[in-house]
């Protein structure tokens, strides 16, 4: 199949003033990024924020962290429907995928699924609820003492649920910054 026309995952109107701004941060580099990063952290009132280079490069730094403070844990349940990025940066950190099936109508864990997994498995390192195309997923749930929950935000940075942002209900999230997403510096997590 021949593409003649590719659209973009999502489109919004870039003003003149918009461009020279890119271009002064663009000039200005790492002061611009660390200012950018302190009004994260300020504006979601975190306690730490760290600018990586994309929303899968923050899972994988997440998830080394993760297994350097537990080595005897190395598997990470994620829902079976999600980005590709998720499962990619599970295997570039040399952990295993543990697939739970997902609630047709949320895109989140089924829960009767979520339960059995996470019952006697003391391999499991963290869960990872999703939220997928602005559907927010269900993050507070009890989880065995030693499991991590990674509060996948890339596609809903700036929405909340009961009265907090979300990638900040879990024990650490992370946003993407990449095309498509509600905050776009073209790249970026």
């Amino acid at each position: 199949m021949i593409t003649l026309r590719s659209l973009p995952p999502a489109a919004a109107p870039i003003t003149l003033s918009d461009i020279c701004r890119g271009l002064i941060g663009l000039l200005n580099g790492k002061k611009e990024a660390e200012r950018f990063r302190r009004d994260l952290k300020s504006f979601f009132g975190a306690r730490h924020c760290f600018a990586v280079s994309s929303g899968k490069a923050a899972l994988y730094c997440i998830l080394k962290a993760l297994h350097s403070l537990s080595p005897d844990r190395d598997e990470v349940l994620i829902p079976a429907f999600n980005c590709y990025c998720v499962p990619a940066a599970v295997l570039k950190a040399r952990l295993k995928i543990r697939l739970c099936d997902i609630n047709a109508d949320t895109l989140d864990f089924d829960e009767s699924e979520l339960a059995r997994n996470l019952q006697n498995n003391r391999k499991l390192l963290c869960i990872i609820p999703t939220h997928l195309f602005g559907l927010r997923a269900r993050v507070k749930r009890p989880v065995p003492a030693g499991v991590t929950i990674v509060e996948d935000a890339a596609q809903v940075m700036g929405s909340s649920q009961n009265g907090k942002f979300c990638g900040l209900a879990g024990d650490v999230g992370f946003f993407s910054l990449s095309r498509g997403k509600a905050i776009s510096c073209v790249e970026g997590g």
